[in-house]
């Protein structure tokens, strides 16, 4: 009778968990190193909050930010980051996290309707002015 030696492996799921878990890991770390923001446009705003500007200077009264996400083609969630947060304390935040909101920039105003709607948004002088220099 022949003794088998009796040899220790790994199973071959475990190990391939281990190959891919590594490529992974480098695939993300590379990805962080290169990873740059959208870049900004002249006069530092970005496509869509010169959409948002375009509405807001064809708009004949203030708009809720359903109508400027419809008629802007510019997505609902990313207004807060965009237009800017009601609170300005989340503003100052998402501000040093994000982008200079257009609310920061003095570009829009906001109040609340007497209607109840929600906030309207209309745009100021000072977002006149932006919009024209990114224009030209």
């Amino acid at each position: 009778m022949s003794k088998k030696k009796k040899v220790a492996k790994k199973p071959i799921a475990k190990a391939a968990k281990k190959k891919v878990a590594k490529v992974t890991k480098k695939k993300v770390a590379k990805k962080k190193k290169g990873a740059k923001k959208a870049p900004a446009k002249e006069g530092g705003l970005r496509k869509p909050q010169v959409r948002i500007l375009k509405v807001l200077a064809k708009a004949k009264k203030p708009l809720t930010r359903t109508e400027i996400s419809e008629k802007g083609d510019v997505d609902h969630a990313m207004l807060n980051s965009y237009l800017g947060a009601n609170d300005e304390s989340v503003r100052a935040r998402n501000d040093k996290k994000v982008m200079v909101s257009l609310l920061t920039l003095k570009a829009v105003t906001f109040d609340a309707p007497e209607s109840g709607q929600g906030m309207a948004y209309e745009i100021t002088k000072t977002g006149k002015k932006l919009l024209a220099a990114v224009q030209e």
